[in-house]
């Protein structure tokens, strides 16, 4: 069931936008039905919701068609009964209704067949209490998280209350004589240090950042879930769209679900422990703060959360008080990029092309690489149509700082590309891989048609080259921008360009990281950079010239 899952994928609506949709409640198989998962807990959820909960007028509540389908993917099983993922995340726009989805999740873990138990005579599960729950819902004001709380004083049916004994106070719910409960937590984190956990609900997330201590927070409550038993904690975020660049909980929670995207794509084989599920519907980034256009947008990126009122929606998205930006964060759900990005994510999507890179064919490398903490990336440009394709990118594994890149790794690549593939032209990034640089330099001499640098054939200095380099990157940001650079659309190749920041020289505009010390990689940019540079510089010549012979062996021993 994972391996069906996307990173993101983004279709045309009836508007003529075509909104970003990550995770699967939106997503339809081949036949047109809706993609639900196999085996869930969801249904229990759903059966305990329709059973004990009513509106706000006393009525029955009932799910929309969009909740019920999320409730079936957070609750998705693997074969073995355990939760495909026990961190979740559902991102949404402004008023779409997270406080009351999440309190109804909140009062069945609290009383409710929450756990999986067996499979019946049909194969579907059964669930069970948890043996020992424990809710909290944390924000990082406590005013946040008890409004999130509040929504229990109407949510809970007077029955509900009578049959599981619950007690609704400011601060707290209990139940079952106070063996079961539901209380908030705030940024003072270090008390609630040690505390077991059954579910957490992480509210805001996108505000969680160091400044309020909710870095903090989210690590104490991972502390506190990382000590429930046999797997049965969890937690869910949920959040509007972040800030990019402020190094909230949701921005790194994002980052991580698309490195584990990318690794399964790369490891389809390798069977990992409960992971990330990330659901968030986007609008299109090209989607401009406009009446007319907001208009169209508004009830197909609001889900099924019909209630949004279109004129009141208008009026709040539009307040002239406030950043654009921000509005398009609340009000589109979209990750607006920081004032500084080289790229923006909808000029990026546009540049996409998947078709691979076949056997054979004439292309030019580029190389950035590290030793350790930082990225190592090789990629390949075609001269045909310069067209940039990913080879192999390393990364250091999240908190292993005992890793360090093995240069046989990245020279067996190397030799794969000269094997496979008509190489005339290849610039390295001559920072900490001179020894590496000058034997390719030494082996493939004869190959290439063009030399990277005056002093050798593969090695370019890009702390000398700055101009070159400048007008290299700026020749490419105009291409994407005009649609007219084609790319890979890799995983790990887009988020590095993502990540790449505008830097202002003598010469024009570059890039730089976000900052010196940042964990935001941009190396597989550099590596792409070089590959374009060097099949500019073939281009110059006006056609390719046959390499010399050489009696060297391909593979150095």
């Amino acid at each position: 069931m994972v391996d069906a899952v996307a990173a993101v994928e983004n279709f045309r609506f009836a508007s003529g936008w075509r909104h970003d949709v990550i995770g699967n409640t939106w997503k339809v198989t081949g036949d047109g039905g809706w993609y639900l998962p196999e085996r869930t807990l969801g249904w229990e959820f759903i059966e305990f919701a329709s059973r004990w909960y009513v509106n706000q007028a006393g009525e029955p509540f009932v799910l929309t068609d969009e909740q019920l389908r999320l409730a079936l993917w957070l609750y998705a099983l693997d074969e073995s009964g355990r939760f495909e993922s026990n961190e979740l995340v559902v991102q949404r726009l402004k008023g779409w209704g997270k406080d009351p989805f999440s309190m109804a999740l909140a009062g069945f873990e609290m009383c409710g067949n929450c756990r999986f138990s067996h499979w019946d005579e049909n194969g579907e599960a059964v669930g069970r209490p948890h043996h020992s729950p424990s809710i909290i819902i944390a924000a990082v004001s406590e005013t946040q998280a008890k409004t999130t709380l509040k929504q229990a004083r109407w949510l809970f049916s007077k029955a509900m209350v009578a049959q599981f004994g619950i007690d609704i106070g400011q601060v707290a719910i209990t139940a079952f004589g106070g063996r079961a409960d539901i209380s908030v937590l705030s940024a003072s984190f270090r008390s609630a240090e040690g505390r077991p956990t059954s579910f957490a609900i992480e509210n805001e997330v996108q505000h969680w950042v160091s400044g309020n201590n909710g870095l903090d927070l989210a690590e104490t409550i991972d502390g506190n879930i990382a000590k429930g038993s046999f797997g049965l904690s969890r937690k869910l975020m949920i959040s509007n769209a972040f800030e990019p660049g402020e190094d909230s909980v949701l921005e790194r929670t994002r980052e991580a679900y698309f490195k584990a995207v990318e690794y399964k794509a790369l490891h389809p084989e390798e069977r990992g422990g409960a992971g990330i599920y990330y659901d968030s519907l986007e609008a299109d980034p090209d989607v401009p703060m406009t009446p007319s256009a907001l208009r169209a947008v508004l009830p197909e990126i609001r889900g099924d959360s019909v209630w949004l009122d279109e004129e009141s929606f208008l009026s709040s998205a539009m307040k002239t008080s406030r950043p654009v930006s921000q509005s398009k964060r609340m009000y589109l759900n979209q990750i607006v990029t920081s004032s500084d990005a080289l790229f923006e994510p909808g000029d990026l999507r546009d540049c996409v092309d998947r078709l691979p890179l076949r056997k054979g064919e004439a292309i030019t490398l580029g190389f950035d690489g590290a030793r350790r903490r930082d990225s190592t990336a090789l990629i390949a440009c075609r001269l045909s149509d310069k067209k940039l394709f990913t080879l192999a990118v390393w990364e250091q594994p999240d908190g292993d700082d005992s890793w360090r890149l093995e240069s046989e790794l990245v020279d067996a690549e190397v030799q794969a590309a000269f094997r496979d593939y008509q190489v005339v032209a290849f610039y390295a990034d001559v920072n900490l891989w001179e020894s590496e640089i000058a034997a390719w330099s030494d082996q493939f001499r004869d190959r290439l048609v063009v030399k990277a640098s005056k002093n050798s054939t593969v090695g370019y200095d890009m702390r000398g080259g700055l101009k070159k380099t400048t007008l290299t990157n700026e020749t490419i940001v105009a291409a994407v921008q005009q649609k007219a650079l084609v790319y890979d659309g890799h995983e790990t190749l887009t988020r590095h360009l993502l990540n790449v920041r505008r830097h202002s020289n003598r010469f024009g505009v570059s890039f730089r990281k976000e900052s010196r010390d940042s964990p935001k990689k941009i190396d597989a940019y550099a590596a792409a950079l070089l590959a374009f540079m060097a099949a500019n510089d073939v281009a110059e010549r006006g056609k390719i010239p046959e390499p010399k012979k050489s009696r060297r062996l391909l593979r150095r021993r």
